[in-house]
């Protein structure tokens, strides 16, 4: 409405149309004017105002005319995919390293050695009532730094006892030289000996220190 007003005021602005009514007719009654008593009205737009007037006489104050501003909007891809990528900690697996023959399952596994012609120092045997895990805990304990073997791992060591049952030996070694095995045996009993572990060597061999 405010456009079309300023429009209307504009166009009485620039016109200044007057249209003069008489109660005579033809060119005599437009030049004789108010001397012929004619009536002469000056007829303007409605809403003809100046510059401090508006149509009904108040102040015109023209309030520009607002555009509502719209938000801007982000564009969407819809081709985008969103990826979850899962951190979660996978499981560890321990790998338990394969034990030798004849294994007790004690914490420490078996002596698990090639037959290689090297020297081990026996320093006891499983014998008597206790079970062989319980006898051999027992050796270990009592001599530190030793080992444990089943005899029947290597032919050149006594495979069974007089009754049959199987022999498990608590050893130092092995070690490459005689004379090693021969001083390892000072820190065991007194019926401390030395065998060589061998694929050639006889069951009943004795080793001289």
């Amino acid at each position: 409405m405010a456009a079309v007003a300023m429009f209307l005021v504009l166009v009485g602005v620039l016109a200044g149309a007057l249209i003069v009514r008489s109660n005579g007719t033809g060119d005599d009654a437009g030049a004789s004017g108010s001397e012929s008593g004619g009536e002469v009205i000056v007829v303007t737009s409605e809403l003809e105002t100046d510059s401090t007037n508006s149509v009904d006489g108040s102040a015109a104050t023209l309030a520009p005319e607002t555009l509502p501003i719209e938000p801007e909007s982000r564009d969407t891809d819809p081709d985008t995919t969103e990826v979850v990528i899962d951190i979660t900690a996978q499981p560890t697996t321990t790998v338990v390293p394969a034990r030798g023959a004849g294994d007790l399952g004690l914490a420490q596994p078996i002596l698990d050695e090639p037959c290689d012609g090297r020297y081990i120092t026996f320093v006891g045997s499983a014998v008597g009532d206790l079970p062989y895990a319980d006898a051999i805990t027992e050796l270990l304990a009592q001599f530190p730094g030793t080992n444990y073997l089943w005899t029947k791992s290597c032919p050149s060591l006594r495979q069974t006892f007089t009754d049959g049952s199987d022999i498990y030996g608590v050893v130092f070694g092995p070690f490459a030289s005689q004379d090693e095995a021969c001083a390892a045996a000072a820190a065991g009993p007194d019926d401390a000996y030395v065998r060589r572990i061998s694929s050639t060597d006889a069951a009943d061999h004795t080793v001289s220190c």
